[in-house]
């Protein structure tokens, strides 16, 4: 009888093991196909008639990723945890951040466009 016991709890567990990777690739998968029919990203023509120097007020120190973007409106054309860069026309803007106690937060803006105008805040 013990070793019937030991049998279903190894086969209880292997199930555990096959439903947390399905669920993790569903949840891989939804995040997938949301970005390729999600809108947002730096192609879109809508993209181009956000001012940059208009945002670029808008962030202050100690916003996180999301709060960010929230803030822009859509995804960065440039993405890693330490910068974002976003681009609209001829106006860019890169946002850094630095982690603090596991959460990665705004700690520099740079506003500039291509005809050389540039502003700069640090936090």
């Amino acid at each position: 009888m013990m070793g019937n016991g030991m049998e279903h709890i190894a086969q209880e567990q292997k199930w555990t093991r096959r439903r947390v990777a399905a669920v993790g690739l569903m949840g891989m998968v939804t995040v997938f196909v949301s970005g390729c029919i999600g809108g947002g990203g730096g192609d879109s023509s809508d993209d181009n008639d956000v001012d940059l120097r208009a945002m670029y007020d808008k962030i202050h120190g100690g916003m996180t990723h999301d709060e960010v973007t929230r803030i822009i409106g859509y995804q960065p054309q440039s993405i890693s945890n330490a910068t974002r860069i976003w681009d609209s026309g001829n106006q860019h803007l890169n946002v850094g951040f630095s982690e603090y106690n596991g959460a990665w937060l705004t700690v520099g803006v740079r506003w500039w466009t291509s005809g050389g105008q540039e502003l700069t805040k640090t936090f």
